[in-house]
């Protein structure tokens, strides 16, 4: 049992490390990781979470999931299983039992996975506990009828939506907009681009430059 707790804490120390080496930029051999690294690497643990998910539960994580009277963002689902799973709660406090509206969690930072460090450095309006990461939805469409190269997840900087809430991106939203670029919408403090996540796992720019149009069709996957 002694053997067991000590290999356990080991582990968590390790995710603690890799946490750190991706969400703090430094000199590594002369040369500073810029934000996009952590961006890319963010969202390809979200698809990595995402397709685990499947294989585990032969579907995909719905955006919200009702349990009793209670409504789970697909990052909590996420947030929660890893916690489990490597004991991250060793470090951070957030109480999973009590809502995103509770006092402690909006406290709290956000979950590495789903805060983009570029925007946590440079965003003067973004709360720590807020999400950088909105799954894109499609009306009376669940992420199983979508082909592969359709757009899944997009970075919206200063959203104003706590990592644990059940609230994303309509692409409603973005047919209604004259610019689907900006803040609640797609919005990044990247440097002329947004980062997108596809359904098969390709990690994609959006130029901030693009029409309406083109924006639409990227996200459609066509």
């Amino acid at each position: 049992m002694q053997v067991l707790k000590r290999a356990k804490f080991i582990i968590a120390i390790i995710f603690l490390l890799l946490s750190v080496y991706l969400l703090v930029p430094n000199n590594r051999s002369g040369r500073e990781v810029d934000g996009d690294t952590v961006c890319i690497s963010h969202m390809r643990g979200i698809h990595h979470s995402l397709t685990d998910y499947y294989k585990a539960n032969g579907k995909y994580l719905a955006a919200v999931t009702q349990c009793e009277d209670r409504l789970f963002s697909w990052r909590y689902i996420i947030a929660r299983d890893k916690m489990a799973s490597g004991h991250i709660d060793i470090w951070y406090n957030w109480d999973v039992d009590e809502s995103w509206q509770d006092t402690h969690n909006n406290e709290e930072i956000a979950f590495p996975y789903f805060a983009c460090h570029v925007e946590s450095v440079a965003s003067k309006q973004r709360k720590v506990s807020e999400t950088s990461y909105l799954m894109l939805l499609r009306p009376n469409t669940n992420m199983d009828s979508l082909s592969n190269s359709v757009v899944i997840v997009v970075e919206s900087a200063d959203c104003g939506i706590h990592w644990m809430e059940p609230r994303d991106l309509s692409i409603e939203t973005l047919h209604k907009v004259d610019n689907p670029f900006g803040k609640g919408l797609l919005n990044s403090y990247h440097d002329g681009y947004v980062y997108a996540l596809r359904k098969n796992g390709n990690i994609i720019r959006i130029s901030k430059n693009l029409q309406k149009c083109d924006v639409l069709a990227i996200l459609e996957g066509k």
